[in-house]
């Protein structure tokens, strides 16, 4: 695999990971991706440090005294518990699997996710809210959407559940609710598809708690052009956050 480092700004860091191609990863699929959020400083080298350098020999102190060459000292606020400390150690198993036999040449499968946990801002933190991912995906017309969430079941804000139903635009609340498939408004195009996504692989609770926290729905082909837009029932809160989404189809290249 090659991983490139992620740009920095003022949004999310993130990293580029490529595989390769075809059945490379056949016949174990199964791969585990393991996250450290690592804080470290510049006032040593810590890609060569090691236990030689605790304690006396350890290039920073706590609360030094220094002499910046006025003839008197200043105290310095360092706790070296913070220097070069692993906050956040957590692994994610996972699957690549081969692409389906059937699908055409030059068409892509994209993968639309959720991000976040149930709740507000200062509910989550250092989590974030609810929201789709990519909360705008551009795709050809022959491409593919592959629809996949998790959740949790020992959330305080709630039980973590998703779903997806059509929406006019991003500007309304309420789903599109004609039982003829929408006139052409959205991307689902059978009952199957549009009941999956709804109530995540077959609810019977309005607030889609007799379901498991993870849920994949079947690959949907983009057959048509145009700008088409969804949401969650579960989680979109009108002025509290909005978990929605817009997929934008062109002509096939």
């Amino acid at each position: 695999s090659d991983l490139t480092a992620g740009e920095l700004s003022m949004g999310l860091a993130h990293y580029n990971l490529t595989f390769g191609e075809g059945n490379s990863l056949s016949p174990n699929p199964n791969c585990i991706l393991r996250l450290r959020y690592n804080m470290s400083t510049n006032d040593y080298d810590g890609w060569t440090a090691d236990y030689t350098l605790n304690g006396a020999a350890s290039p920073v102190q706590d609360d030094p005294e220094v002499d910046i060459g006025i003839g008197t000292e200043l105290e310095l606020n360092i706790n070296t518990n913070q220097f070069g400390r692993t906050f956040q150690d957590r692994s994610h198993p996972f699957q690549i699997l081969p692409k389906p036999a059937n699908i055409e040449e030059g068409c892509k499968i994209w993968n639309l996710n959720v991000r976040g946990k149930r709740g507000n801002n200062n509910n989550v933190y250092p989590n974030v809210e609810y929201d789709f991912v990519p909360n705008r995906l551009h795709l050809d017309e022959c491409d593919y959407v592959h629809w996949q969430w998790g959740g949790s079941n020992n959330n305080p804000q709630g039980t973590d559940r998703n779903n997806v139903v059509a929406i006019d635009n991003m500007n309304v609340n309420y789903p599109i609710v004609d039982l003829e498939l929408n006139g052409g408004r959205t991307l689902l195009y059978d009952e199957d598809d549009t009941y999956g996504l709804a109530t995540s692989g077959g609810s019977m609770d309005p607030e889609l708690q007799d379901m498991p926290a993870y849920y994949m729905h079947s690959l949907i082909k983009m057959r048509k052009t145009g700008t088409f837009s969804y949401m969650s029932t579960k989680n979109n809160a009108f002025t509290n956050r909005g978990e929605k989404g817009t997929i934008v189809v062109d002509g096939s290249n």
